[in-house]
């Protein structure tokens, strides 16, 4: 195993520096649970040295995955079971408002602990209403277990909104502001190149206004799938500026391919919605094995409540992959 996994090292010096330092990520867990020898790591270090010429920073990256996991070979000794104790259910709350004329929507869940399945038992018989700005109060009717529906409003950009949710004998609240819209200019596809592999990727255009903070979030299908991969972007550095953002994913279920029809919905979001999805998409995996520790993004919901409420705008563009 020691060397393939050398093998592995010195073939990542032939690719990107991301891959490089995707590849250090997936070489550090696998040596976590087992003895190394520091001997071997030193010679992989050396066949590295003889076999390539590396740009300085890719050269100081590799001999700090290489010390780091002699470092690791030497004091990992044992795989230790670590005991993860059950934590109370919690209320998982999914509500959007857009300043569209479809329904708005506001799903009900509870949490379930992190031995069992991801099938979350869904919360029926609440009672649920959104406030507007101007003190106008509409209900949400259960259409089905956990799924509560609203017809009767749509979204003002510039407008509060407030959530507000009764069951079990508990109250939750949230607030959002529905941002000003930006709307999608243009999309593209372009192809991307990550050493010797190629990959099409899409671009959106839009122009973010200079006026104010902004932030967004993408949501991207392909022939009406949607793809897994979290968007957002804030305008710290591009306020008042033409933008050109890529949405590339890397799922192996979903590739681009010539004839696919690509969907890209931009969502105009508060502050508070954007450090929620921008915590969540910290937590996707970074290469094929990688990912961050998991733990709840901030959720704007009251109550020890975990999830969202979002009011947002909404922009549509398809494009066809030529």
């Amino acid at each position: 195993m020691i060397r393939g996994v050398s093998k592995k090292i010195v073939t990542a010096c032939e690719a990107s520096l991301y891959e490089l330092k995707a590849f250090t990520q997936r070489a550090l867990r696998r040596f976590a649970s087992a003895q190394r020898t520091q001997r071997t790591l030193f010679c992989t270090l050396c066949m590295i040295k003889r076999k390539f010429v590396l740009h300085p920073v890719m050269k100081v990256r590799a001999v700090f995955g290489v010390i780091m996991l002699s470092i690791l070979g030497i004091s990992c000794q044992k795989v230790i079971d670590i005991k993860v104790n059950d934590a109370a259910s919690q209320l998982v709350v999914e509500a959007t408002v857009t300043n569209t004329g479809e329904a708005k929507t506001v799903k009900l869940s509870r949490s379930v602990p992190f031995n069992q399945t991801s099938q979350f038992p869904t919360v029926s018989g609440a009672v649920v209403t959104v406030t507007a700005g101007n003190g106008h109060t509409y209900p949400f009717i259960e259409t089905e277990p956990g799924t509560y529906i609203s017809n009767t409003f749509t979204g003002n950009p510039g407008s509060s909104y407030s959530l507000k949710i009764a069951v079990d004998n508990q109250v939750y609240q949230a607030v959002s502001v529905m941002p000003k819209q930006v709307g999608i200019d243009s999309l593209g596809v372009e192809e991307l190149s990550f050493a010797s592999n190629t990959r099409k990727s899409i671009f959106v255009y839009y122009h973010d206004p200079e006026e104010e903070s902004n932030q967004y979030r993408f949501v991207v299908a392909i022939n009406n799938r949607l793809v897994k991969e979290l968007f957002t972007d804030d305008d710290k550095l591009t306020n008042g500026r033409e933008v050109k953002k890529s949405l590339f994913f890397d799922d192996d279920d979903i590739k681009l391919k010539s004839g696919d029809k690509v969907q890209v919905e931009m969502q105009c979001i508060d502050k508070n919605v954007y450090t929620y999805f921008y915590s969540l998409s910290q937590q996707q995996p970074k290469g094929p094995t990688g990912s961050a520790t998991p733990y709840n993004p901030p959720s704007n919901i009251t109550n020890n409540a975990l999830g969202y409420f979002s009011a947002y705008t909404v922009s549509r563009q398809t494009v066809t992959v030529k």
